[in-house]
C-alpha cells in the first residue's frame, strides 16, 4: 500500500473526529433548550450529526479528488471517517456511563456501525455527485437515507 494511502486514512480519521466534535458541541448547546432524551432531542441531535458529517465530507472530498483516488480507496476513506466520528462519541459514552463490559458490544459496536454506514452512504453520494457534474439529487438522497438509518437506530435505543 502506498504511503499516501495511509496518510489519507489518518487524515480522514482526524476529520471524522473533528466532525464528531462539532456535532457534540452543537448537541450540547441544544441540551440547554430541550431534553436530548426526548423525541425532539433525538431528531435534532441526529440531524446535527448527519449535517456535520455532510459538511466535513463535502469539503474533504475536494482534497480527495485532487489526489485521484480510486473508488475502493475512496470508500475506505469514508469508512475511516465514520470510525473517527464514532471514536469521539464512544469516548463520551464510556465516560458518561462507566459501561458494563457485557454491554460494551451494544454500547460501542452498534453506534460505531451506524456511523460507519451513514458516513459511507453520505460519502458515496458525494462521490457520485462529483462524478455526475454536481447534480444535487446525489447529495440529497444519500443524506435522507443516512438520516433515516441514524434516526431509526436512535429511536430504537430511546424506546427499547
Amino acid at each position: 500500500m502506498p504511503k499516501n494511502f495511509f496518510q489519507n486514512s489518518f487524515i480522514f480519521l482526524l476529520i471524522g473526529v473533528f466532525s464528531s466534535f462539532l456535532a457534540l458541541a452543537l448537541t450540547s448547546l441544544y441540551g440547554l433548550f430541550l431534553e436530548l432524551n426526548s423525541l425532539g432531542g433525538i431528531i435534532v441531535s441526529t440531524v446535527t450529526e448527519e449535517l456535520s458529517k455532510l459538511l466535513f465530507l463535502s469539503y474533504s472530498i475536494y482534497y480527495l479528488f485532487s489526489k485521484k483516488e480510486k473508488l475502493i480507496q475512496t470508500l475506505w476513506l469514508f469508512i475511516v471517517f465514520g470510525i473517527g466520528f464514532a471514536l469521539l462519541e464512544s469516548i463520551f459514552i464510556w465516560n458518561a456511563h462507566q459501561i458494563n463490559p457485557r454491554l460494551s458490544t451494544i454500547e460501542y459496536l452498534l453506534p460505531s456501525l451506524v456511523h460507519l454506514v451513514t458516513s459511507l452512504v453520505l460519502g458515496l453520494g458525494i462521490f457520485i455527485n462529483e462524478k455526475l457534474n454536481n447534480k444535487k439529487i446525489w447529495i440529497s438522497l444519500p443524506f435522507i437515507i443516512a438520516l433515516l438509518i441514524h434516526l431509526a437506530y436512535n429511536l430504537f435505543v430511546l424506546f427499547f
